[in-house]
């Protein structure tokens, strides 16, 4: 089979879906994030046809499984209009709908495609609306649906520096959620090139959007790369300091949430938490401990230690014995 590739050549692709994949670590997150859901309904997936939702769409493939993916999932693919808009994007617009429709035709899943034939050109925000107000329709129709987005780290990063631009306070600084039923966004803690890669080892296609003129496309495509350029790593640790503050201001009432009265914690409500919930609550019972010399990396190999599929095991960071089973986390100090 071949897809129009992103950069308007053509890729063959091989998409016979294999019945036991070996999963990479991209596949392996996705699959945590399913679980801790716990949705049992529908999975709606948004795809545009570009990178992050491809993605999506091959992931949740690979990871649910050719026959419980053409149940549990639908795909959801929205063209902006025809009428008033420049052949290039015309032609952008068809292919990315057939892109979509064939790639979930070859993995056995429906689609449904909704058009906007209102007429004229729609700006960003516009088409932005457009969406959401259908999105709101279809909850409306079925309350028990999943939708399921492809925003990743960078789309977090991007909204949460145009929210500084339009004076938010702490609580704005939130913009998205891993899992807010009924919207699921698996890929906040995955990058673009992650996603892209992903795809580049799949030889799976993606479009790329040539109209976007707004803000946000600004910032993604001028503003960040210049600061980025002069400053190598600069995103990342604005993404992280953002992160920082605004987890800071939740992590202490999560923390105890999920304390037990031992001191421990409980291993079901730690597991309920997204990732970046889960280290902060690691740094505050570190602390809470006595340990002052931890570092994101210890606290990262803990997490990675607490993802074993054993239901009991123990491991040594950070200067603690860390003691694990089915009810509870417990860090000890090691003796001397």
């Amino acid at each position: 089979m071949i897809f129009l590739g992103a950069a308007g050549g053509v890729m063959d692709v091989d998409m016979q879906p294999t019945t036991k994949p070996v999963w990479c670590d991209l596949e392996h997150r996705l699959n945590q994030e399913i679980k801790k859901t716990g949705a049992t309904s529908k999975f709606v997936l948004l795809v545009s046809g570009g990178a992050d939702s491809m993605a999506l769409l091959r992931a949740f493939a690979r990871v649910l499984g050719v026959e419980q993916f053409s149940t549990r999932a639908e795909i959801l693919h929205f063209h902006h209009g025809e009428i008033g808009v420049s052949e290039q994007v015309r032609l952008f617009r068809e292919q990315s709908q057939a892109l979509v429709t064939e790639a979930a035709r070859e993995m056995g899943c429906s689609v449904r495609v909704v058009k906007n034939n209102s007429g004229g050109v729609l700006s960003e925000d516009q088409a932005r609306q457009f969406r959401h107000d259908e999105i709101r329709k279809l909850v409306g129709q079925n309350s028990s649906l999943c939708f399921v987005f492809g925003h990743h780290k960078e789309d977090l990063l991007e909204t949460r520096f145009l929210r500084i631009l339009r004076g938010t306070g702490v609580q704005g600084l939130g913009a998205m959620d891993v899992y807010s039923p009924p919207y699921f966004r698996p890929w906040l803690e995955a990058s673009r090139k992650e996603l892209e890669e992903y795809l580049v080892n799949l030889k799976q296609a993606w479009v790329t959007d040539p109209q976007q003129e707004d803000l946000r496309s600004w910032l993604r495509h001028r503003l960040f790369p210049q600061i980025e350029s002069r400053l190598p790593g600069a995103l990342a640790s604005m993404a992280r300091s953002l992160e920082q503050i605004l987890s800071n201001s939740e992590s202490v009432d999560f923390l105890f949430q999920v304390l037990l009265p031992d001191r421990s914690l409980s291993h079901p409500l730690f597991l309920c938490l997204s990732r970046e919930q889960q280290r902060q609550v690691l740094a505050q019972y570190l602390y809470s401990l006595g340990q002052r010399d931890y570092s994101r990396g210890q606290i990262d190999e803990i997490l990675k230690c607490l993802d074993k599929t054993e239901r009991v095991h123990t491991f040594k960071i950070s200067g603690l014995n860390w003691e694990i089973n089915a009810e509870q986390i417990r860090g000890l100090p090691v003796p001397k």
